[in-house]
């Protein structure tokens, strides 16, 4: 037999036997991909679903008259949202453990409180560190006279609400904040009218 044939066959056969061990490979990991994409896809679906669930108009109905008056009875919710009390229920606490709802409180009239100065201040900070960040946050949420506290993107890090009976107490609410370690410079805008009062999220 000839020398050059019989090697030439051995070389086809070991080159026949490569692709086949490589063709087995390539089918066991497209079925185990295939499987693993499978599951994290249906898996991602799921918890997708669970946490950005659509809702309904009835849903929508229920939260805007919930936000108009938190103190209204399940039989008249029921009523304004044209369902039955029990599953009107059903719905509202099913909103509450969603977390679509967070709680209920009353709106207090500060001007009958006394607390009829307001006054929005833009901090800005030294640096722009972690720490100081921190540092800020842990000093500004202690301050009771600061009503809310915002990050904002721009010339400025934060701005912060106060509210407060008189400029005797506004003084003395700005000195605390300008000796919290970190903050920089600080300008106040003093609110003569309330145009909008933040009334919470729009539903309807």
């Amino acid at each position: 037999m000839n020398p050059l044939k019989l090697l030439g066959d051995r070389i086809f056969v070991h080159c026949i036997q490569i692709a086949a061990e490589y063709a087995g490979l390539i089918w066991r990991f497209t079925i185990i991909y295939g499987l693993n994409l499978k599951y994290f896809s249906i898996k991602f679906c799921m918890t997708t679903s669970i946490k950005t669930r659509v809702l309904d108009r009835i849903d929508l109905a229920i939260l805007d008259a919930l936000h108009k008056n938190g103190r209204i009875s399940n039989v008249n919710l029921a009523k304004a949202v044209n369902l039955s009390p029990s599953p009107c229920l059903d719905r509202v606490k099913k909103l509450e453990s969603e977390g679509y709802i967070e709680g209920y409180s009353a709106r207090l009239n500060p001007e009958k409180l006394g607390q009829h100065l307001v006054a929005h201040v833009e901090i800005r900070l030294k640096s722009s560190t972690e720490s100081v960040f921190e540092t800020f946050k842990q000093h500004i949420i202690r301050i009771p006279h600061v009503v809310s506290c915002d990050m904002v993107a721009g010339g400025f890090d934060y701005l912060v609400k106060i509210r407060v009976p008189d400029m005797t107490v506004y003084r003395e609410v700005l000195g605390q904040i300008v000796e919290i370690p970190g903050v920089g410079t600080n300008h106040t805008y003093m609110v003569i009218e309330h145009v909008k009062p933040d009334l919470g999220v729009g539903v309807l």
